[in-house]
């Protein structure tokens, strides 16, 4: 067995509870039990002692009445007196019911006029009454004599002292042997020594089993989570229909599966694209300087193959960069500036940056502003300055030559955004690539074939969202494409 396993430390810990529970409610049935048959002998001693003490009222207030002159003391140095109370102790040791009830009658001064049993001296309670003059109600003690046979035992005795201007000194001493309550008392031991150890064992048992049921869905989420690699992270975790925490678990180990999946494909993905993407330009490169070098040649034609080597290097220097770029955007390196930028201006100052590209081809760029005003947003200058750059020089190069590009901005009808969008009049692109459109290295050839190595759009995506914002992409195959931008407004003038 693991003792550092979570079954048993269940297990140990239910024990250990289930143990002082049952401890503590055997302390307490136990001592509520005792109490009940100490009380109930109490009862019964309280009542056999007072009949004995109505009894003596009776006599003493007849003894008065017949002897008008006699005091306390003539009454009780009476024959008949003494008589009565032996007879009345004979009657009660006599009676079957109470065949093992004690009785003993004190006179004054604590002189005992009658007794059903020899017993030693008078207890403590009638020694205080009568020397000390302590108490007028009844007490209860409990004492351990001897008796004829010798052997000591437990005695509950009651003591009613009989003290007032009407009556003389008398009290009467009840008690009853505690051997029968003590059996009880010792059953009720016997059966919990038995039933304390059963119950914690059967409990155990039951606990022991019963969390190995409830453990097991959470064994079989660990088993499969060690089968998992990263050979097969398609594999998942059979999610248990319990609504529990270990539900919630398997759901949260799958969706790590999940990110993990993604994260190992797109890893893989992009390798097999870095790949391919520098096969070509190097294969160029190293076609070229082959060529160039199996013999002797002008000087232009040097210059001309280094030149067309440099423009090769310089693509895949624009795509490392690119790809140095969404890394350190992914890995949260990047530090955005967080300035109130005019995005207006910015669209104007980008506009006119691009015109001498877009005369190259014979293009125009219109731009037209529909807010009234500056709007301002939250952001880094550059990086924006940069994702527009993007989009724009996307739209010229993918337009017939002799088109125009048109920039709107605008305010979303709530106001709470500002939208930017930049449509061409090229050749579209199909449905069926606009979902992978802003994934790394996708190009939708031949719709839109071309220079590049489709790292532009995913860039641009990640800038806009690094700014809280949107971009989306419209586009129909030979009806153009329009890229819209929506930024949060901080403030419009």
């Amino acid at each position: 067995m693991n003792f550092k396993s979570i079954r048993f430390k269940i297990f140990s810990s239910y024990a250990a509870i289930l143990i002082a529970i049952l401890w503590m409610f055997s302390v307490l049935v136990y001592s509520n039990q005792k109490k009940i048959l100490l009380d109930d002998v109490d009862q019964l001693l309280l009542l056999k002692a007072q009949d004995i003490v109505d009894a003596i009222a009776i006599y003493q207030e007849r003894e008065r009445d017949d002897s008008p002159g006699a005091g306390p003391a003539a009454v009780e140095n009476q024959a008949d007196f003494a008589a009565m109370t032996q007879r009345w102790v004979k009657e009660k040791a006599e009676d079957p019911k109470l065949n093992d009830i004690i009785v003993r009658i004190y006179g004054p001064n604590g002189r005992i006029l009658a007794s059903s049993v020899a017993l030693p001296a008078p207890l403590a309670l009638a020694w205080n009454f009568f020397n000390q003059g302590q108490g007028e109600k009844a007490f209860f003690q409990t004492v351990k004599t001897h008796f004829a046979s010798g052997e000591p035992e437990e005695i509950r005795f009651c003591f009613i002292p009989i003290s007032n201007d009407s009556l003389s000194s008398f009290a009467v001493e009840v008690g009853k042997p505690l051997a029968s309550a003590e059996k009880s008392l010792y059953r009720l031991r016997q059966t919990m020594v038995f039933l304390f150890p059963l119950a914690v064992v059967l409990s155990g048992v039951a606990v022991f089993f019963l969390s190995g049921v409830l453990l097991n869905p959470l064994n079989q989420v660990i088993r499969t989570v060690r089968q998992i690699r990263a050979e097969n992270l398609a594999l998942r975790i059979r999610v248990p229909d319990t609504g529990d925490e270990i539900r919630h678990l398997a759901e949260t180990f799958n969706r790590i599966l999940e990110d993990l999946e993604q994260a190992f494909t797109s890893q893989k993905q992009l390798i097999q694209d870095i790949s391919h993407e520098l096969r070509t330009p190097l294969t160029i490169l190293k076609g070229e300087i082959e060529v160039i070098l199996k013999k002797n040649r002008p000087v232009d034609e040097y210059k001309a193959v280094l030149q067309g080597s440099l423009e090769e290097v310089n693509r895949i220097y624009r795509m490392v960069e690119n790809l140095l770029t969404l890394s350190r955007f992914d890995s949260h390196e990047v530090s955005l500036a967080s300035r109130p930028v005019a995005l207006g201006d910015l669209l104007n100052e980008v506009i006119t940056d691009m015109k001498t590209v877009a005369r190259q081809k014979g293009m125009t760029l219109r731009y037209d502003s529909k807010t009234a005003g500056a709007v301002f947003v939250t952001g880094d200058e550059q990086h924006l300055r940069r994702a527009f750059l993007n989009i724009l020089d996307n739209a010229i190069k993918y337009s017939p030559a002799g088109q125009a590009v048109d920039v709107t901005l605008s305010l979303t009808p709530d106001g709470s955004l500002v939208e930017a969008a930049i449509r061409d009049r090229g050749e579209g692109i199909a449905p069926e690539h606009l979902p992978y459109i802003f994934n790394r290295f996708y190009r939708a050839d031949p719709s839109r074939g071309g220079p590049g190595y489709g790292l532009g759009l995913s860039l641009v995506k990640t800038i806009i969202e690094a700014h809280r914002g949107t971009i989306q992409l419209q586009s129909l195959p030979r009806q153009g494409t329009t890229v819209i931008v929506a930024l949060p407004i901080i403030k419009k003038i």
